[in-house]
């Protein structure tokens, strides 16, 4: 519920809480693999890749 409520979402209810939420948990744990695999402390490039210089 708090994150419906942090993204706007009114329309969910406690009820549709409780269906949604067992769905949820395999997206965060993706999502916590995600930010150890990309390596987040890495400068982003100078330019768009694909761009000639």
């Amino acid at each position: 519920m708090d994150m419906a409520r942090l993204l706007g979402h009114g329309f969910i209810t406690e009820e549709d809480a409780h269906a949604i939420a067992p769905m949820l948990a395999p997206v965060k744990e993706q999502l916590a693999a995600a930010r150890k695999a990309l390596r987040l402390d890495i400068e982003p490039p100078t330019r768009p890749a694909g761009l000639p210089r």
